[in-house]
């Protein structure tokens, strides 16, 4: 499912389970939503709406955690490449 938010699409997962509450997290971009079985459709994007608040803080918080993360290995990378280079230029 697909909801707008302020202008932001976002992906929605809805898992079901033999949960008391509704829970809210944002994983991977995708906002996910852990529920009971008996809670409708409707019911989880008027959820949704009401906290638009939180859950674009949540976006935010993960989009700057795959961005760091993607720097992180992307640093990891260069550092290795250098040692190699370094290694192969020593062995000559």
């Amino acid at each position: 499912m697909c909801i707008e938010i302020d202008n932001i699409l976002v992906n929605v997962e809805i898992v079901r389970k033999n949960n008391k509450n509704t829970y809210m997290r944002v994983k991977n971009g995708v906002l996910v939503v852990t529920t009971n079985y008996m809670v409708s459709d409707r019911k989880i994007k008027e959820i949704i709406i009401n906290n638009k608040n939180s859950i674009i803080k949540m976006l935010e918080k993960d989009n700057k955690l795959n961005e760091k993360t993607f720097d992180n290995s992307a640093n990891t990378l260069t550092k290795n490449s250098f040692e190699k280079i370094e290694k192969d230029n020593d062995v000559r």
